[in-house]
């Protein structure tokens, strides 16, 4: 017989985590970064993958913690891409950790990394958009302790494909990228 805690003893991050896990219909690996930033708390990781192919979602937790006596809708970070390899996950929590309070992370911002994310893949700079995962924000409403969350994705791109999204704008720069938004080894997008 499995015996499960009772909600009201569940931390935001349990809430939250059976929000998502609801929505995944898996258990994530839970991955925890400690706070470069004096009295903020660690950035957790829930990282989703598919073990029939090579598939990774990963949703970061610690970005909604700031500020918490604001009313205002507090933001996650997710990013799937079609790879196993976890660099694509571990960049996300990465990002929250470095970022927060400094970062918005609102849609058609733009994050220069600078580098590589991983060795396969010349990918080196994201812009963030709403999340494009069915039903997310759905799941997180559902829920008293999440329902004040709002889930972002972080879409990898090329740096030089910054002036594209500033020509073409976010929407017609991400509906030409749909069939390979989650394809790491994808080429630059010309126009």
């Amino acid at each position: 017989m499995k015996i499960s805690k009772p909600n009201f003893f569940k931390s935001p991050l349990e809430h939250y985590k059976d929000a998502i896990s609801k929505l995944m219909q898996l258990e994530p690996e839970i991955l925890r970064e400690k706070s470069v930033k004096p009295k903020l708390p660690f950035v957790y990781n829930l990282v989703y993958k598919d073990a029939q192919k090579p598939h990774i979602t990963a949703f970061t937790f610690g970005l909604s913690s700031l500020d918490l006596q604001s009313t205002e809708k507090k933001k996650e970070i997710c990013i799937q891409m079609n790879s196993s390899n976890l660099q694509w996950a571990l960049v996300a929590a990465y990002l929250v950790n470095q970022l927060r309070g400094d970062c918005k992370f609102n849609e058609g911002e733009i994050i220069k990394f600078g580098q590589q994310i991983e060795a396969e893949s010349n990918l080196n700079a994201f812009v963030v958009i709403n999340c494009l995962i069915p039903n997310a924000q759905q799941y997180l409403l559902e829920g008293r302790k999440t329902s004040n969350i709002q889930i972002m994705q972080l879409v990898p791109i090329y740096e030089q494909e910054i002036t594209s999204i500033a020509q073409l704008g976010l929407n017609a720069f991400i509906q030409k990228l749909q069939a390979e938004l989650h394809n790491p080894k994808r080429d630059l997008l010309k126009f």
